[in-house]
């Protein structure tokens, strides 16, 4: 078990992450995936924080699981305020190097999001 897992970071608040909702993403060029939260500061300082999105391949990828995918630092939050994080990923986000065929290959199926402070804070999953 790592001491620190990746994107652990320290704050002087809280923070706590709305339910994950997928979208459309018709209106962004090659975004095959819009994952959306919204970030409410539930502490009583104003203060920033970065929201991760790991992604979990179809099963027939044949990949670990989760992959550390995007990330998106928020501005400063008052307390009591939320601030809305949209991440669109695109063809190549959603790809993995497939060792056979010799190349990326653009995974079909089910995927399964998951956005958190830290690799081992995850505070909501869309499945």
């Amino acid at each position: 078990k790592a001491a620190f897992p990746f994107g652990h970071g320290l704050t002087y608040t809280t923070f706590e992450h709305s339910p994950l909702v997928n979208e459309t993403c018709d209106d962004v060029q090659d975004c095959q995936l819009r994952i959306r939260t919204d970030v409410k500061n539930t502490g009583h300082v104003a203060a920033p924080t970065v929201v991760q999105l790991y992604l979990e391949f179809p099963v027939k990828a044949g990949l670990p699981a989760p992959f550390l995918k995007a990330f998106k630092k928020t501005s400063s939050i008052q307390p009591g305020s939320t601030e809305q994080v949209v991440f669109d990923l695109s063809s190549h986000d959603i790809s993995y190097y497939d060792v056979g065929v010799g190349e990326l290959v653009k995974a079909t199926g089910t995927f399964h999001a998951h956005v958190g402070e830290s690799s081992a804070d995850i505070r909501n999953s869309l499945r």
